[in-house]
């Protein structure tokens, strides 16, 4: 035996369309109309319930896309700072020379190195990843202006 859950009687006035609507209802439904009051009212407030945890899940949602466009941001520049620094880098590297005792040396050892330096350049894009390349590419064409 299942024992009842308390109840409380509610009464309600409906329009006359409105209560031979319900009535109709119950009948093709094979219920009484009672239950079949019931049942509307507990569809109701079940998707009354359902809206508001879907808009708490819609509020988190935008949320979390908020942080990860900042966190993404972020992430940009500190890109956009790693090659700035390794393109320092490399032109010092490759740029460096010796003490030279004429300038015409300094001039050869100079032009090795932006030689040098141009070739590394040109060789980053085909190691990364397509995506990567494109934003490697973007960087170096800034880079030159």
């Amino acid at each position: 035996m299942s024992a009842k859950k308390p109840a409380t009687r509610l009464t309600i006035r409906l329009p006359v369309d409105l209560a031979e609507a319900a009535a109709e209802a119950a009948k093709e439904a094979g219920m009484a109309v009672s239950d079949y009051h019931r049942f509307a009212l507990r569809q109701a407030v079940d998707r009354q319930s359902a809206a508001a945890e879907m808009a708490a899940v819609e509020e988190r949602m935008a949320a979390q896309l908020t942080r990860l466009h900042r966190r993404f941001g972020q992430l940009h520049q500190a890109q956009q700072f790693q090659f700035a620094v390794l393109d320092q880098f490399m032109k010092m590297a490759l740029t460096l020379e010796p003490d030279f005792a004429d300038e015409a040396s300094r001039a050869a050892a100079r032009a090795t190195g932006r030689t040098r330096y141009k070739a590394l350049m040109d060789s980053v894009p085909g190691a990364l990843d397509s995506p990567l390349s494109k934003a490697f590419e973007a960087f170096i064409a800034e880079a030159g202006e």
